[in-house]
């Protein structure tokens, strides 16, 4: 999802979501940040993979490891603001997010929340939800 920048580059969002383990989930996180950076992007790097942390272990890329989810395996409300943090902050910088199976069970929610998050930030009415 494209992003506008007071800088003048546009910035975007990248997640790689599957359900299932082992179909290359960080290979395809890694051949498009490797690709975006060949391109002169500013690209940062996120593994939120808490089982398989595949994606941080590619040192060129240097992913930043983030826990989304808490002891209970809840997604961590502290953690996840954050990342919208960076998200919204960051200007000009394009992310690539790789997130484990055992993270996708609440993938749709954790999209549909960013997306929510997104719009009710960047609004200039605001929002009227309760979030």
């Amino acid at each position: 999802m494209p992003k506008g920048t007071s800088n003048g580059q546009d910035g975007a969002i990248h997640m790689t979501l599957q359900g299932k383990g082992g179909v290359g989930k960080s290979l395809v996180a890694a051949v498009l940040a490797q690709y975006l950076k060949n391109a002169g992007r500013d690209v940062r790097c996120i593994d939120t993979d808490p089982v398989n942390r595949t994606f941080a272990q590619y040192n060129v890329l240097a992913a930043d490891r983030l826990q989304l989810r808490d002891e209970h395996n809840r997604i961590d409300q502290r953690s996840f603001d954050r990342l919208m943090e960076r998200f919204l902050l960051e200007d000009g910088a394009t992310f690539v997010v790789d997130s484990g199976a055992s993270t996708f069970l609440r993938s749709g929610t954790i999209c549909s929340k960013i997306m929510h998050w997104i719009t009710c930030a960047t609004t200039d009415e605001g929002c009227s939800c309760t979030r």
